[in-house]
Formats: C-alpha cells, sequence, structure tokens
C-alpha cells in the first residue's frame, strides 16, 4: 500500500522515496515554528531585511515533481529558510490541495501558473521576500478558502479577480507594498470571514 503521508525533517531528500506520496510534509519541529513566529514578528519592524542563504531548494525541480504530479495533494515546505523563486512548474500539481511555503527566505514572483492549481484550497506563501504583482490567474482557483499572502514584499494593486473566489474565508495581504484601492469585487466575497489589508 502506498504511503499517504510523508513527514521528513530536513529538505535533504531522495525523490524516489516520493513516487507513491500523497502529501509532504519538510516543516522543522515545534520549537522552530516557534523560532518562526518570532521571525514574523521581527520582519514587521524591520522594512530593511536581507534574504539570509539557505537550501536552494527549488533548483532542478522540475523532475521530482513530474513524479508526484498526479499524487501530491499537500506540499507543506513551511520554515526551512529556503530561498530560491517558486518554479512555473509548479502548475503541473494538478491534484495539489495545501500549498504552504510560509517563513522560508523565497523571492521573485509569485508564479501566474499558480492559476493551474485548480484543486488548490490552501495557499500559505506568507513571511518570505516575493514581490511583484499578485498574479490575476489566482482568481481562477474556484475552490480556494485560504489566501495568505501577507509579510513579502509584494506590490502593484489587488487584482480584482480575487472577487470570484466565492468559497475564499481568510484573506491576508498584510505588509506589503500594495498600493491602489480596494476593488469593489471583493464585496463578493460572501464566505469571507478575515480579511487583512493593512
Amino acid at each position: 500500500m502506498a504511503s499517504q503521508i510523508l513527514l521528513l525533517s530536513s529538505p535533504f531528500f531522495i525523490f524516489s522515496l516520493l513516487a507513491h506520496a500523497s502529501f509532504l510534509s519538510l516543516s522543522q519541529t515545534a520549537e522552530v515554528e516557534m523560532e518562526g513566529r518570532k521571525r514574523s514578528s521581527s520582519r514587521m519592524e524591520s522594512q530593511s531585511r536581507q534574504p539570509q542563504p539557505a537550501s536552494p531548494v527549488f533548483l532542478g525541480w522540475r523532475q521530482p515533481l513530474q513524479l508526484v504530479r498526479n499524487r501530491l495533494i499537500g506540499l507543506n515546505l513551511l520554515n526551512n529558510y529556503l530561498y530560491g523563486s517558486i518554479p512555473s512548474h509548479i502548475g503541473i500539481l494538478s491534484n495539489l490541495i495545501t500549498l504552504d511555503l510560509s517563513f522560508n527566505n523565497i523571492s521573485g514572483n509569485i508564479p501566474l501558473e499558480i492559476g493551474m492549481l485548480s484543486s488548490l484550497s490552501r495557499i500559505y506563501l506568507h513571511a518570505n521576500y516575493l514581490r511583484g504583482l499578485i498574479p490575476a490567474s489566482i482568481g481562477n482557483l474556484s475552490h480556494l478558502t485560504d489566501l495568505s499572502l501577507s509579510l513579502n514584499e509584494l506590490s502593484g494593486g489587488i487584482p480584482p479577480e480575487i472577487g470570484k473566489l466565492g468559497s475564499l474565508t481568510i484573506l491576508d495581504l498584510s505588509s506589503n507594498k500594495l498600493t491602489g484601492t480596494i476593488p469593489a469585487s471583493l464585496g463578493n466575497l460572501r464566505s469571507l470571514s478575515e480579511l487583512y489589508l493593512e
């Protein structure tokens, strides 16, 4: 019987183990998660932060992601001090329900291909160094309930396409460099219970 949950404590692993996995968690221990919360508050205090060197985990991910593209439903790499950018080929993970890359040193733009992950319910990308625009393609994720992009360096306006996310209950875009007005389309988010834009 294939493993349904794969828990690892280090970002260095053999991708061949993933061929039959449906959930991958590489988050650190509870002690490190507490440390991550401290990092979060210190990030809010400092406007001039620099990414810290760590594991370049996203380099060369195309082939390993191909191995698990139809099986992986959860990808949890939170709090691993990972750096690099989110690869555009993340869009091949068609069954992914949860994507948690929070509390890392990930930089670059959120790839447009994130809008291809039609099964996604939860996206946690907070506490990184992401920049650029929030891709309008996020509006394609009709099952999305949680969207947390806070504590990054995202700029531009809030895409009105977010107003198409009828299942969204949590929207956190706080502590970024967003400009412009709040789109009227956010009024369509009837399920929304938590909204953070400060």
